[in-house]
Protein backbone atom coordinates (compact mmCIF):
# COMPACT_ATOMS: atom_id res chain seq x y z
CA UNK A 1 0.00 0.00 0.00
CA UNK A 2 3.11 2.09 0.67
CA UNK A 3 4.32 2.07 -2.70
CA UNK A 4 1.25 2.46 -4.29
CA UNK A 5 0.67 5.85 -3.04
CA UNK A 6 4.41 6.33 -3.48
CA UNK A 7 4.68 5.76 -7.16
CA UNK A 8 2.19 6.26 -10.04
CA UNK A 9 -0.82 4.09 -10.01
CA UNK A 10 0.32 2.94 -13.68
CA UNK A 11 4.09 2.28 -12.50
CA UNK A 12 3.20 0.05 -9.61
CA UNK A 13 0.38 -1.96 -11.50
CA UNK A 14 3.25 -2.26 -14.69
CA UNK A 15 5.76 -3.82 -11.48
CA UNK A 16 3.02 -6.28 -10.52
CA UNK A 17 2.17 -7.51 -13.59
CA UNK A 18 6.20 -7.63 -14.73
CA UNK A 19 7.27 -9.11 -11.46
CA UNK A 20 4.10 -11.64 -11.52
CA UNK A 21 5.19 -12.44 -15.09
CA UNK A 22 9.36 -12.90 -14.11
CA UNK A 23 7.69 -15.68 -11.45
CA UNK A 24 5.96 -17.52 -13.79
CA UNK A 25 8.65 -17.56 -16.87
CA UNK A 26 11.15 -19.10 -14.27
CA UNK A 27 8.32 -21.49 -13.11
CA UNK A 28 7.77 -22.34 -16.80
CA UNK A 29 11.38 -23.00 -17.61
CA UNK A 30 11.65 -25.11 -14.47
CA UNK A 31 9.26 -27.03 -15.57
CA UNK A 32 10.24 -27.51 -19.06
CA UNK A 33 13.73 -28.18 -17.81
CA UNK A 34 12.50 -31.34 -16.13
CA UNK A 35 13.62 -30.56 -12.93
CA UNK A 36 10.74 -30.30 -10.81
CA UNK A 37 11.89 -29.25 -7.20
CA UNK A 38 8.91 -28.75 -4.71
CA UNK A 39 10.49 -25.93 -3.01
CA UNK A 40 11.75 -23.89 -5.60
CA UNK A 41 8.38 -23.97 -6.85
CA UNK A 42 6.87 -23.00 -3.59
CA UNK A 43 9.19 -19.95 -3.63
CA UNK A 44 8.16 -18.95 -6.95
CA UNK A 45 4.78 -19.00 -6.66
CA UNK A 46 5.09 -16.56 -3.45
CA UNK A 47 7.50 -14.70 -5.70
CA UNK A 48 4.66 -13.86 -7.85
CA UNK A 49 1.97 -13.65 -5.12
CA UNK A 50 4.23 -10.66 -3.28
CA UNK A 51 4.09 -8.65 -6.67
CA UNK A 52 0.46 -9.16 -7.16
CA UNK A 53 -0.64 -8.19 -4.09
CA UNK A 54 0.05 -4.32 -5.47
CA UNK A 55 -2.01 -5.17 -7.96
CA UNK A 56 -5.76 -4.95 -6.15
CA UNK A 57 -4.47 -1.55 -4.25
CA UNK A 58 -3.24 0.09 -7.33
CA UNK A 59 -6.29 -0.99 -9.62
CA UNK A 60 -8.80 -0.02 -7.00
CA UNK A 61 -7.26 3.66 -6.46
CA UNK A 62 -6.63 4.01 -10.26
CA UNK A 63 -10.30 3.18 -10.87
CA UNK A 64 -11.13 6.35 -8.54
CA UNK A 65 -8.80 8.79 -10.72
CA UNK A 66 -9.98 7.59 -13.56
CA UNK A 67 -13.53 7.43 -13.55
CA UNK A 68 -16.31 9.93 -12.40
CA UNK A 69 -17.90 10.04 -8.72
CA UNK A 70 -21.14 8.73 -9.83
CA UNK A 71 -20.22 5.99 -12.02
CA UNK A 72 -18.06 4.42 -9.89
CA UNK A 73 -20.58 1.92 -8.93
CA UNK A 74 -20.84 1.38 -13.01
CA UNK A 75 -17.20 1.08 -13.39
CA UNK A 76 -16.56 -1.40 -10.63
CA UNK A 77 -19.42 -4.12 -12.04
CA UNK A 78 -17.51 -4.65 -14.79
CA UNK A 79 -14.23 -4.94 -13.26
CA UNK A 80 -16.23 -7.36 -11.54
CA UNK A 81 -17.63 -8.66 -14.88
CA UNK A 82 -13.82 -9.02 -16.27
CA UNK A 83 -13.25 -11.08 -13.26
CA UNK A 84 -16.29 -13.44 -13.65
CA UNK A 85 -15.82 -14.04 -17.19
CA UNK A 86 -12.09 -14.70 -16.55
CA UNK A 87 -13.03 -17.54 -13.66
CA UNK A 88 -15.77 -19.27 -16.41
CA UNK A 89 -13.30 -18.77 -19.54
CA UNK A 90 -9.89 -19.74 -17.97
CA UNK A 91 -10.37 -22.86 -16.79
CA UNK A 92 -11.93 -24.03 -20.19
CA UNK A 93 -9.01 -22.36 -22.09
CA UNK A 94 -6.68 -23.94 -19.86
CA UNK A 95 -7.62 -27.61 -20.35
CA UNK A 96 -7.68 -26.94 -24.06
CA UNK A 97 -3.97 -25.63 -23.91
CA UNK A 98 -3.14 -28.24 -21.76
CA UNK A 99 -4.58 -30.82 -23.90
CA UNK A 100 -3.26 -29.29 -27.24
CA UNK A 101 0.40 -28.54 -25.93
CA UNK A 102 0.56 -30.05 -22.29
CA UNK A 103 1.62 -28.03 -19.24
CA UNK A 104 4.26 -26.35 -21.98
CA UNK A 105 1.81 -24.33 -23.72
CA UNK A 106 -0.12 -23.70 -20.54
CA UNK A 107 3.00 -21.80 -18.92
CA UNK A 108 3.80 -20.18 -21.79
CA UNK A 109 0.30 -18.80 -22.80
CA UNK A 110 0.53 -17.33 -18.88
CA UNK A 111 3.97 -15.45 -19.31
CA UNK A 112 2.31 -14.49 -22.77
CA UNK A 113 -0.78 -12.62 -21.02
CA UNK A 114 1.30 -11.14 -18.04
CA UNK A 115 3.12 -9.68 -21.38
CA UNK A 116 0.19 -8.29 -22.83
CA UNK A 117 -0.83 -7.02 -19.38
CA UNK A 118 2.65 -4.74 -19.26
CA UNK A 119 1.97 -3.58 -22.80
CA UNK A 120 -0.99 -2.60 -22.47
CA UNK A 121 -0.27 -0.26 -19.31
CA UNK A 122 2.46 1.05 -20.95
CA UNK A 123 0.13 3.08 -23.03
CA UNK A 124 -2.37 3.34 -20.50
CA UNK A 125 -2.16 7.18 -18.74
CA UNK A 126 -3.20 7.57 -14.86
CA UNK A 127 -2.78 10.63 -13.74
CA UNK A 128 -0.85 10.99 -10.03
CA UNK A 129 -2.62 11.37 -6.77
CA UNK A 130 -0.95 13.96 -5.50
CA UNK A 131 1.56 13.04 -3.03
CA UNK A 132 4.75 13.26 -4.74
CA UNK A 133 6.88 15.19 -2.47
CA UNK A 134 9.30 17.88 -3.78
CA UNK A 135 12.87 16.99 -4.13
CA UNK A 136 14.72 16.92 -1.12
CA UNK A 137 12.08 16.74 1.25
CA UNK A 138 12.80 13.45 3.63
CA UNK A 139 10.12 10.64 3.27
CA UNK A 140 8.64 9.20 6.32
CA UNK A 141 9.62 5.69 7.38
CA UNK A 142 8.00 3.09 5.55
CA UNK A 143 7.13 1.88 9.01
CA UNK A 144 5.27 5.13 9.99
CA UNK A 145 3.50 4.67 6.26
CA UNK A 146 1.84 1.74 6.57
CA UNK A 147 0.11 1.97 10.45
CA UNK A 148 -1.26 5.65 7.94
CA UNK A 149 -3.74 3.47 6.07
CA UNK A 150 -4.57 1.58 9.87
CA UNK A 151 -5.19 5.06 11.93
CA UNK A 152 -7.36 6.38 8.56
CA UNK A 153 -10.03 3.67 9.28
CA UNK A 154 -9.54 3.27 13.05
CA UNK A 155 -10.77 7.56 12.92
CA UNK A 156 -13.86 7.05 11.03
CA UNK A 157 -16.20 5.08 12.76
CA UNK A 158 -18.40 4.36 9.81
CA UNK A 159 -16.17 3.42 7.36
CA UNK A 160 -15.34 0.80 10.44
CA UNK A 161 -18.18 -0.33 10.88
CA UNK A 162 -18.32 -1.10 7.27
CA UNK A 163 -15.39 -3.01 6.88
CA UNK A 164 -16.50 -5.01 10.29
CA UNK A 165 -18.95 -6.65 8.41
CA UNK A 166 -17.04 -8.00 5.26
CA UNK A 167 -14.84 -9.45 8.51
CA UNK A 168 -17.41 -11.59 9.88
CA UNK A 169 -18.87 -12.22 6.52
CA UNK A 170 -15.91 -13.60 5.15
CA UNK A 171 -15.00 -15.63 7.98
CA UNK A 172 -18.06 -16.80 7.66
CA UNK A 173 -17.64 -17.36 3.68
CA UNK A 174 -14.45 -19.34 4.76
CA UNK A 175 -16.95 -21.95 6.41
CA UNK A 176 -19.12 -22.03 3.24
CA UNK A 177 -15.95 -22.68 0.61
CA UNK A 178 -15.48 -25.57 2.60
CA UNK A 179 -18.85 -27.07 2.76
CA UNK A 180 -20.19 -26.61 -0.29
CA UNK A 181 -18.01 -29.06 -2.52
CA UNK A 182 -17.71 -31.71 -0.09
CA UNK A 183 -21.99 -31.05 0.21
CA UNK A 184 -22.52 -31.40 -4.00
CA UNK A 185 -20.16 -34.34 -3.71
CA UNK A 186 -21.89 -36.57 -1.32
CA UNK A 187 -24.89 -36.42 -3.98
CA UNK A 188 -23.88 -36.03 -7.22
CA UNK A 189 -21.17 -37.28 -9.46
CA UNK A 190 -18.41 -34.73 -10.62
CA UNK A 191 -19.50 -33.43 -14.10
CA UNK A 192 -23.00 -32.73 -12.17
CA UNK A 193 -21.38 -30.80 -9.49
CA UNK A 194 -19.04 -28.95 -12.11
CA UNK A 195 -22.45 -27.53 -13.53
CA UNK A 196 -23.52 -26.51 -10.43
CA UNK A 197 -20.54 -24.51 -9.66
CA UNK A 198 -20.71 -22.93 -12.74
CA UNK A 199 -24.34 -21.47 -11.99
CA UNK A 200 -22.02 -19.29 -9.64
CA UNK A 201 -19.91 -18.15 -12.51
CA UNK A 202 -23.12 -17.06 -14.37
CA UNK A 203 -24.87 -15.16 -11.34
CA UNK A 204 -21.87 -13.43 -10.76
CA UNK A 205 -21.62 -12.14 -14.76
CA UNK A 206 -25.21 -11.46 -14.89
CA UNK A 207 -25.18 -9.51 -11.24
CA UNK A 208 -21.89 -7.48 -12.35
CA UNK A 209 -23.94 -6.57 -15.83
CA UNK A 210 -27.55 -5.44 -14.03
CA UNK A 211 -25.47 -3.28 -11.49
CA UNK A 212 -23.38 -1.80 -14.75
CA UNK A 213 -26.47 -1.25 -16.06
CA UNK A 214 -28.43 0.28 -13.03
CA UNK A 215 -25.90 1.93 -10.99
CA UNK A 216 -26.92 0.78 -7.77
CA UNK A 217 -28.83 2.54 -4.66
CA UNK A 218 -28.23 6.28 -4.21
CA UNK A 219 -27.26 5.29 -1.08
CA UNK A 220 -24.49 3.05 -1.51
CA UNK A 221 -24.27 1.63 1.70
CA UNK A 222 -27.79 -0.15 1.36
CA UNK A 223 -26.65 -1.79 -1.50
CA UNK A 224 -23.82 -3.38 0.83
CA UNK A 225 -26.40 -4.68 3.67
CA UNK A 226 -29.41 -5.21 1.82
CA UNK A 227 -27.51 -7.60 -0.58
CA UNK A 228 -25.46 -8.70 2.31
CA UNK A 229 -29.15 -9.76 4.56
CA UNK A 230 -30.71 -10.98 0.51
CA UNK A 231 -28.01 -13.12 0.01
CA UNK A 232 -27.89 -14.44 3.10
CA UNK A 233 -31.27 -15.41 3.13
CA UNK A 234 -30.96 -17.03 -0.33
CA UNK A 235 -27.91 -19.41 1.46
CA UNK A 236 -31.62 -21.41 3.93
CA UNK A 237 -31.88 -22.23 0.18
CA UNK A 238 -29.01 -25.31 0.43
CA UNK A 239 -31.15 -27.00 3.38
CA UNK A 240 -33.87 -28.17 0.85
CA UNK A 241 -33.30 -31.31 0.20
CA UNK A 242 -30.89 -32.16 -1.79
CA UNK A 243 -31.29 -31.44 -5.91
CA UNK A 244 -28.82 -30.40 -8.60
CA UNK A 245 -31.25 -28.10 -10.19
CA UNK A 246 -32.49 -25.68 -6.44
CA UNK A 247 -28.37 -25.77 -5.37
CA UNK A 248 -27.82 -24.65 -8.94
CA UNK A 249 -30.22 -22.24 -8.73
CA UNK A 250 -29.58 -21.21 -5.19
CA UNK A 251 -25.88 -20.45 -5.98
CA UNK A 252 -26.81 -18.86 -9.23
CA UNK A 253 -29.18 -16.47 -7.03
CA UNK A 254 -26.57 -15.86 -4.14
CA UNK A 255 -23.78 -14.93 -6.93
CA UNK A 256 -26.33 -12.82 -8.10
CA UNK A 257 -26.30 -10.52 -5.13
CA UNK A 258 -22.50 -10.11 -4.43
CA UNK A 259 -21.59 -7.46 -7.41
CA UNK A 260 -24.26 -5.24 -5.39
CA UNK A 261 -22.61 -5.73 -2.21
CA UNK A 262 -18.49 -5.22 -3.12
CA UNK A 263 -19.33 -2.41 -5.99
CA UNK A 264 -21.35 -0.57 -3.68
CA UNK A 265 -18.58 -1.16 -1.09
CA UNK A 266 -15.94 -0.11 -3.28
CA UNK A 267 -17.60 3.14 -4.47
CA UNK A 268 -17.93 4.16 -0.56
CA UNK A 269 -14.27 3.75 -0.23
CA UNK A 270 -13.70 5.31 -3.80
CA UNK A 271 -15.34 8.13 -2.71
CA UNK A 272 -14.36 8.70 0.80
CA UNK A 273 -10.85 8.62 0.86
CA UNK A 274 -8.19 10.72 -0.29
CA UNK A 275 -6.45 9.48 -3.64
CA UNK A 276 -3.13 10.37 -2.36
CA UNK A 277 -3.78 7.80 0.59
CA UNK A 278 -6.10 5.51 -1.18
CA UNK A 279 -3.24 2.76 -1.90
CA UNK A 280 -2.51 2.39 1.99
CA UNK A 281 -6.11 2.94 3.07
CA UNK A 282 -7.24 -0.16 0.86
CA UNK A 283 -4.26 -2.26 1.72
CA UNK A 284 -4.76 -2.61 4.88
CA UNK A 285 -8.63 -2.74 4.48
CA UNK A 286 -7.76 -5.96 2.65
CA UNK A 287 -5.78 -6.98 5.20
CA UNK A 288 -8.55 -6.73 7.40
CA UNK A 289 -11.46 -7.62 5.45
CA UNK A 290 -10.05 -11.06 4.46
CA UNK A 291 -7.62 -11.59 7.58
CA UNK A 292 -10.12 -14.41 9.41
CA UNK A 293 -10.83 -16.31 6.15
CA UNK A 294 -7.56 -18.51 7.19
CA UNK A 295 -8.77 -18.93 11.05
CA UNK A 296 -12.32 -20.21 9.43
CA UNK A 297 -10.80 -22.61 6.83
CA UNK A 298 -8.01 -23.65 9.71
CA UNK A 299 -10.87 -25.03 12.28
CA UNK A 300 -13.54 -25.35 9.84
CA UNK A 301 -12.51 -28.79 8.30
CA UNK A 302 -12.61 -30.50 11.66
CA UNK A 303 -15.43 -28.67 12.82
CA UNK A 304 -17.28 -30.23 10.01
CA UNK A 305 -15.46 -33.80 10.53
CA UNK A 306 -15.44 -34.36 13.80
CA UNK A 307 -18.83 -32.21 15.15
CA UNK A 308 -21.76 -31.64 12.34
CA UNK A 309 -20.79 -34.62 10.80
CA UNK A 310 -21.48 -37.42 13.32
CA UNK A 311 -23.92 -34.95 15.47
CA UNK A 312 -26.09 -34.99 12.47
CA UNK A 313 -26.16 -38.94 11.44
CA UNK A 314 -28.85 -41.50 12.82
CA UNK A 315 -28.62 -40.96 16.78
CA UNK A 316 -26.18 -38.16 17.03
CA UNK A 317 -26.63 -35.08 19.29
CA UNK A 318 -28.20 -33.01 17.15
CA UNK A 319 -30.52 -35.12 14.89
CA UNK A 320 -33.26 -35.19 17.73
CA UNK A 321 -33.29 -31.22 17.35
CA UNK A 322 -32.78 -30.44 13.36
CA UNK A 323 -33.32 -33.94 11.83
CA UNK A 324 -37.08 -33.52 11.48
CA UNK A 325 -36.00 -30.79 8.99
CA UNK A 326 -33.10 -31.75 7.47
CA UNK A 327 -32.86 -35.25 7.84
CA UNK A 328 -30.13 -37.49 8.99
CA UNK A 329 -26.99 -39.20 7.24
CA UNK A 330 -23.91 -38.19 5.00
CA UNK A 331 -24.40 -34.47 3.79
CA UNK A 332 -27.05 -33.36 6.75
CA UNK A 333 -24.34 -32.10 8.97
CA UNK A 334 -23.27 -29.70 6.31
CA UNK A 335 -26.43 -28.29 5.65
CA UNK A 336 -26.97 -27.49 9.21
CA UNK A 337 -23.60 -25.48 9.08
CA UNK A 338 -25.33 -23.40 5.64
CA UNK A 339 -27.98 -23.01 7.83
CA UNK A 340 -26.09 -21.40 10.45
CA UNK A 341 -24.07 -19.46 7.87
CA UNK A 342 -27.16 -18.10 6.71
CA UNK A 343 -29.01 -16.83 9.58
CA UNK A 344 -25.40 -15.27 10.98
CA UNK A 345 -24.65 -13.62 8.11
CA UNK A 346 -28.07 -12.27 7.92
CA UNK A 347 -27.71 -11.30 11.69
CA UNK A 348 -24.17 -9.58 10.83
CA UNK A 349 -25.75 -7.24 8.52
CA UNK A 350 -28.54 -6.32 10.32
CA UNK A 351 -26.36 -5.38 13.10
CA UNK A 352 -24.07 -3.27 11.60
CA UNK A 353 -27.12 -1.61 9.80
CA UNK A 354 -28.63 -0.46 13.29
CA UNK A 355 -25.29 1.21 13.77
CA UNK A 356 -26.28 5.08 12.53
CA UNK A 357 -22.22 5.82 11.66
CA UNK A 358 -22.59 3.25 8.97
CA UNK A 359 -26.20 4.06 7.71
CA UNK A 360 -25.22 7.70 7.51
CA UNK A 361 -21.40 7.00 6.85
CA UNK A 362 -21.85 8.32 2.98
CA UNK A 363 -23.53 11.76 4.35
CA UNK A 364 -21.11 12.60 7.38
CA UNK A 365 -18.07 12.13 5.50
CA UNK A 366 -16.98 14.64 2.97
CA UNK A 367 -16.22 13.12 -0.76
CA UNK A 368 -12.46 13.16 -1.12
CA UNK A 369 -13.15 12.82 -5.29
CA UNK A 370 -14.84 15.26 -7.72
Amino acid sequence: GVLVDRWNRRVALMVSEAGAGLSALLLALLVLSGRQNLTAIVGLVALGSIFATLSWPAMSASISQLVPKKQLTRANSMVIFNEAISSVLGPVIGGMLMVMGGLAALVFADVVSFALSVALLAVIRIPDAGNNQASGDEKPSMWSEMAVGWHYIRERPGLFGLLSVFLAVNFLGGFLNLAATPLFLTFFPADVVGRIGGCAGLGMIVGSIAMSAWGGFRKRVYGVLVFLMIGGAILAGFALPPNATVYGVVLFCFMLCMPAVNTSSQSIWQSKVEPELQGRVFAIRRVIAHGAMPLSLVIGGPLIDKVFTPAMMPGGSFAPIFGPLLGTGPGAGMRLLILLLSGLTILAAFAVMLNPRVRHVEDELPDAIA
